[in-house]
């Protein structure tokens, strides 16, 4: 409200002139609800765009790259009359392959294999299930050598376990959130 003869702080020429505050930082460092709100779309988003990553699970190589293509895989051959044999690739040549250990090699010709599969890679187990069998084996060893005279190996191990814990959970729980069965690859020869 405003009085005849009456002045106000902003008007006064004694007093500070009035200067409209600009904010030193911007809104999205200091607002933690948006952070919030940005983090709980991102995590749908992964998941929902994780599958469209996966691999096809053929490959098409011409014969004579066909230990390459293995990849020091295990192969699946199965022949035309329904046998199974299940080795590493040894040798390719022009008539046939050879698989197996390399102590003990079968060989079969090109013409009597019917189907060719690179068996995975490792186990599949679930990492986050992993990851809590290494967390009670680092804490178990670093307790151990808290009452011993590894005590100050000790108090460095068992903080160091579980931020490594901390850390890495996130990633396995989501890997083991969208990761399928590992299958095996076909392999297709020209």
């Amino acid at each position: 409200m405003w009085y005849p003869g009456v002045v106000t702080p902003p008007e006064s020429a004694t007093g500070r002139p009035f200067v409209e505050q600009v904010p030193t930082y911007s809104g999205l460092t200091m607002n933690h609800t948006t952070l919030l709100r940005f983090s709980a779309f991102t995590l749908p988003a992964l998941l929902g765009f994780a599958s469209c990553l996966r691999a096809d699970d053929s490959i098409q190589v011409s014969w004579n790259e066909l230990c390459n293509a293995a990849k020091g895989r295990q192969l699946l051959l199965v022949t035309t009359e329904g046998q199974a044999i299940q080795g590493y690739c040894l040798t390719v040549d022009v008539d046939g392959v050879s698989v197996g250990e390399p102590s003990k090699p079968v060989r079969l010709a090109r013409a009597a294999i019917a189907k060719i599969q690179a068996l995975p890679v490792g186990n599949n187990k679930h990492h986050l299930r992993a990851l809590g069998r290494n967390l009670r084996g680092g804490l178990k060893q670093g307790a151990e050598w808290m009452f011993s005279e590894w005590a100050p190996l000790g108090i460095v191990t068992i903080p160091a376990v579980l931020g490594w814990t901390a850390a890495s959970a996130p990633f396995c729980l989501l890997n083991d959130l969208v990761r399928e069965e590992a299958t095996p690859q076909t392999i297709q020869v020209k």
